[in-house]
């Protein structure tokens, strides 16, 4: 039998944010380069995102700073569990959920803050952020790179080719009179 061998595991690496290559050290982004599951392959500069989602989180600090001379007197058991949150808030870790609110007036308290909506616009951030490294999605080689270092990246547009070289399907034409010998899920000699 005679037919094409390809390799069964083929994608289009893409990124979903834009900005500059930064230059790996590891590997450079190179046709015939080979990278693992999960390994980085391209990493786009972050610095203004990265910025961004501080000056967010600074934001809810003060606001949840703000609220709790009012929560230290009206929602006393309240306060003390947003206190140890916010004694334990830090920028530049990744934010924590808020405390669980002891009572529906605590909530209602919470909401007219705003606060719900800034963590959310947070988290957000923070999953967008993570987008600025694009990695392997399986073992592979590099059959194509269409961008390289200190070259801008658009978002959606293909940066390369990944293959994997594990795993191949070949497709053949097999005659009518062959087809007897054939049955779903049989071994074949290539």
């Amino acid at each position: 039998a005679q037919g094409r061998l390809r390799a069964y595991d083929k994608t289009d690496i893409t990124a979903e944010v834009q900005g500059m290559m930064l230059p790996t050290l590891e590997k450079r982004f190179k046709i015939g380069t080979r990278y693992a599951k999960d390994e980085i392959m391209i990493d786009i500069d972050n610095a203004e995102s990265r910025l961004a989602l501080k000056s967010q989180k600074a934001q809810l600090h003060t606001a949840i700073t703000a609220m709790m001379p009012d929560m230290k007197i009206d929602m006393p058991t309240s306060f003390s569990n947003w206190k140890a949150y916010l004694d334990k808030f830090d920028v530049n870790q990744p934010i924590r959920p808020f405390p669980k609110h002891l009572s529906e007036r605590e909530e209602y308290y919470v909401s007219t803050k705003n606060l719900h909506s800034q963590f959310y616009n947070i988290k957000s951030a923070e999953v967008r952020l993570e987008k600025f490294q694009v990695k392997a999605p399986f073992d592979g080689i590099l059959t194509a790179a269409n961008v390289n270092e200190g070259g801008f990246v658009r978002a959606g547009i293909s940066l390369g080719t990944l293959m994997n070289t594990a795993t191949y399907e070949m497709e053949a034409a097999v005659q009518v009179a062959d087809l007897s010998y054939i049955k779903r899920g049989s071994s074949v000699k290539v």
